[in-house]
């Protein structure tokens, strides 16, 4: 009787170890899938939705990974020829990707804040896809193009300093008379534009 039982013991302990094994394969996936967060992302973002859904991609990463091994046997990082894998692991793909674009803004927003550019900014810059040196240069364009004759400013005072340099003599002074008016016709002769005496886009272009 004792040994049948023995051999019975010995024959259990194996299938036993078996579907113990099973069972912990089934909740212990062959890899990490967990999506880890930056920690330099922004939370004021200016979309608090594009945030939010930042970090819901960045759980349901690694959750959609877990359950497609525990539910189907799919390994997302290595996926089979058949078509529920491939599509499984494309989906898994897709979700990474576009939580790494919101990341790559978040940070980028970070990293702008950090500079002191606020909320508002930070919009334009983005959705405009520029940087934020071509901001500034922007910015100081559309507010040298306010410069007009009569005028006694600093704006003045940039543009006579510019004529210098580029060889045009005339006095930096910030006021702009009719000796400054003449120096930047010149220039623009000289540099095939209109002589208008003005400063518009193009002069600004050529002088900046």
């Amino acid at each position: 009787m004792k040994r049948l039982l023995y051999i019975v013991i010995i024959i259990a302990l194996p299938v036993i170890a078996y579907f113990q094994y099973v069972n912990w394969t089934k909740f212990n996936p062959p890899n990490s899938y967990d999506y880890v967060q930056s920690d330099s992302v922004d939370i004021n973002f200016y979309d608090q939705q594009a945030l939010t859904l930042y970090y819901q991609n960045s759980y349901e990463i690694g959750a959609f990974a877990r359950r497609m091994w525990k539910n189907e046997g799919i390994d997302v990082l290595y996926p089979s020829e058949n078509e529920k894998s491939l599509k499984a692991t494309s989906h898994f793909n897709n979700l990474r990707a576009v939580t790494k674009q919101l990341e790559k803004q978040l940070n980028y927003s970070y990293s702008l804040k950090k500079q002191g550019y606020n909320n508002v900014v930070i919009k334009e810059i983005i959705e405009s896809g520029i940087s934020a040196t071509e901001y500034e240069r922007r910015k100081q364009m559309q507010d040298m193009l306010t410069t007009q004759f009569g005028d006694i400013s600093s704006n003045v005072w940039k543009l006579q300093q510019k004529l210098n340099e580029k060889g045009y003599d005339t006095p930096v002074d910030g006021n702009f008379r009719i000796d400054t008016q003449v120096t930047l016709q010149t220039f623009q002769t000289d540099n095939g534009l209109f002589p208008s005496g003005t400063l518009d886009e193009e002069t600004y272009s050529k002088l900046f």
